[in-house]
């Protein structure tokens, strides 16, 4: 259903790999985050309406979710990329036909996913909520500890402690509290901090970090 969308957004982000004007020394996987946000969209909204018995536009959210980052792919953009992707979004869906209000709900969802503060305003539509929710989501749990060994590994100098320092200092710290506002997603928060914890903790004995500590005090 989906497929052309992702093309789209997946061609703009390739582009701009080669321009190298993408953040992240990570860049080649920011249509992956796109993709990963996605499907936890998805996952949410099915959660989300299960268990609260409230409707969820869920075409207004997918569509949302994958070209919510897409203006990260532009090489020259004068506005913050949340507001330049709901442009970018808003041209492709009137050339594919779309109905104005959905537009118009569409980009606002994209126009507002960065304004993370605003989560918990009870006057957001619950899809902005689950797509929020679906960002942070996304770059916190495995893929985060992933993240943070495939940006240490970049360095000139790398080694497992330099690792583990990188993981507690980002993903350990990161998992601490819990930002999310659906129950849905504060339990899938609640894993993923478990997981977290439970490898940096693992990983520290393995490396004998632990007893360096007594051997200290």
């Amino acid at each position: 259903m989906y497929d052309k969308m992702f093309e789209y957004v997946k061609r703009i982000v390739d582009a701009m790999q080669i321009t190298g004007r993408l953040r992240s020394k990570t860049r080649a996987d920011r249509y992956g985050h796109s993709e990963r946000v996605f499907h936890w969209s998805r996952r949410l909204a099915d959660e989300y309406e299960k268990e609260s018995g409230v409707k969820v536009d869920k075409e207004s959210l997918e569509v949302a979710a994958i070209f919510h980052d897409v203006a990260y792919g532009i090489a020259k953009y004068p506005k913050r990329h949340s507001t330049a992707g709901a442009e970018i979004c808003r041209k492709y869906l009137v050339e594919c036909g779309y109905e104005a209000e959905k537009i118009d709900g569409i980009c606002n969802l994209i126009g507002k996913h960065s304004d993370k503060e605003a989560l918990f305003d009870p006057d957001i539509p619950i899809e902005l909520v689950l797509l929020m929710e679906a960002d942070l989501m996304e770059r916190s749990g495995a893929v985060s500890i992933v993240g943070d060994i495939w940006q240490e590994a970049m360095q000139d100098s790398v080694g497992y402690v330099h690792m583990y320092e990188h993981i507690k200092k980002f993903s350990y710290e990161q998992a601490e509290g819990n930002p999310m506002r659906t129950d849905v997603a504060k339990r899938y928060w609640e894993e993923k901090r478990r997981l977290v914890h439970m490898f940096a903790e693992q990983l520290e004995m393995d490396l004998g970090l632990d007893d360096k500590e007594k051997g200290d005090a």
